[in-house]
């Protein structure tokens, strides 16, 4: 995942659902170690939004496979409430990216202010 909140305009929408599916991923991940179950909706709620965002745009997000849940998984480190707070602090930086997609911004500044209330 990235810190970065630009997504450039050559493969711009490619990056930003690699990107979206790389938190989808982490969630799955989190999900399944039973860790941030307070930050969770909120991301899920921009996953969503973005979800039928990037479908508009004829992008076909899909789910996480193992494999990706396997490699976000390692994102939790340790699991420990440090661990999980850097990984979901970097899901909304990523989140963030997705949301400057060149085609259709997200609304940042709406999302940032969700993030800050998480």
């Amino acid at each position: 995942m990235t810190e970065s909140a630009e997504i450039s305009s050559s493969g711009g929408l490619a990056q930003a659902v690699a990107w979206h599916r790389q938190v989808t991923a982490l969630v799955s991940a989190a999900d399944r170690a039973g860790v941030a179950p307070a930050q969770l909706p909120a991301v899920r709620a921009r996953l969503s939004a973005q979800r039928e965002r990037l479908a508009q745009t004829g992008q076909d997000v899909g789910g996480p496979t193992p494999s990706e849940i396997a490699v976000a998984g390692n994102l939790l480190g340790d699991l420990s409430e440090a661990a999980v707070g850097g990984a979901i602090h970097t899901a909304w930086a990523t989140l963030d990216a997705v949301d400057t997609s060149p085609t259709r911004p997200l609304g940042v500044e709406k999302n940032r202010a969700a993030r800050a209330a998480a």
